[in-house]
Order: structure tokens, then C-alpha cells, then sequence
């Protein structure tokens, strides 16, 4: 069994702003796909969720997909869910820190992680999240690392 200095992180995030409120508990509807373990177990620490301007208040939910349809709902397994306070931007002080979601499993690859929020301001409103996630996996050889990014 490898030693967890062997771990090797990778960190993958949604390629854009996330403005689309989904209120579908199921998993159903469009999630917004986060991680998904290309061709190897990997072992899934967190998602982090960054707001990115001013936002009502609402709940992210975390979803593992088996691989397959997320439409159907028997294919998702709601695994968290987290409140995301009302944020206000300013010029003159920080955004809140992020909202994260611990998760911490091993993942086999196909297997897609899967966020959705339920009530989100209308876009062009200045508001959104960003979402980013980090796992690891073990490296094959030292100095040779894969990574999923």
C-alpha cells in the first residue's frame, strides 16, 4: 500500500460561472459536472465553492453519478448538501471564504461528482459561484505522477 506522500493532487474546476439554479434533489435537471476520474481510482477530497458576487442565500448540493444518464435519478446519489450564505460585493473588503464540501472517498473512474444550486440571483446581476474540486491519486513512479487535470 502506497504511503500518503505518494498522494499526488490534481485540481479541476468548473471552466465558467455558475448562474443556473437547479432545484431538482435527484441529481436530474442540469447539474453542474465538477470531477470525474478519467481512467483510475482517484481519492476525492472536497469541492470548493467561491462566490463570485452578490447572492441570495441558498443550499449546494452534492451529487456522485455513477456514470451513467444523470437524468435518471436512480443513476445519482444526493452525498451533501451545504448552506451558501447571502454575499454583497465590495471594493473595500474581502468576499466571504468559500463554502466547502468534504467529501474525502475513493472514486472509480467514470464516476462524475456533480453540484446544483437550488435559488440563484437572475443573471447579469453580478452573481454566481465558481466551483473547484481536489483529488489525488497515487503515483506510479516517483517524478512520473498522472495527474487529471
Amino acid at each position: 500500500m502506497p504511503h500518503t506522500e505518494d498522494l499526488v493532487n490534481s485540481i479541476e474546476w468548473v471552466p465558467y460561472l455558475v448562474l443556473q439554479a437547479n432545484n431538482a434533489r435527484d441529481g436530474t435537471g442540469t447539474p453542474n459536472w465538477v470531477f470525474r476520474p478519467k481512467e483510475k481510482t482517484v481519492f476525492f477530497r472536497r469541492v470548493r465553492i467561491q462566490p463570485a458576487g452578490n447572492n441570495v442565500a441558498t443550499v449546494a448540493r452534492l451529487f456522485i453519478n455513477n456514470g451513467d444518464d444523470h437524468t435518471v435519478p436512480a443513476n445519482n446519489i444526493l452525498f451533501d448538501e451545504v448552506t451558501c450564505p447571502a454575499t454583497t460585493t465590495t471594493s473595500h473588503a474581502a468576499q466571504i471564504t468559500y463554502v466547502p464540501i468534504t467529501v474525502n472517498l475513493w472514486l472509480t473512474a467514470g464516476r462524475r461528482v456533480n453540484v446544483t444550486f437550488g435559488i440563484l440571483d437572475a443573471p447579469g446581476t453580478d452573481a454566481g459561484f465558481y466551483l473547484s474540486s481536489i483529488a489525488g491519486q497515487y503515483s506510479e513512479s516517483v517524478g512520473d505522477p498522472k495527474l487529471y487535470a
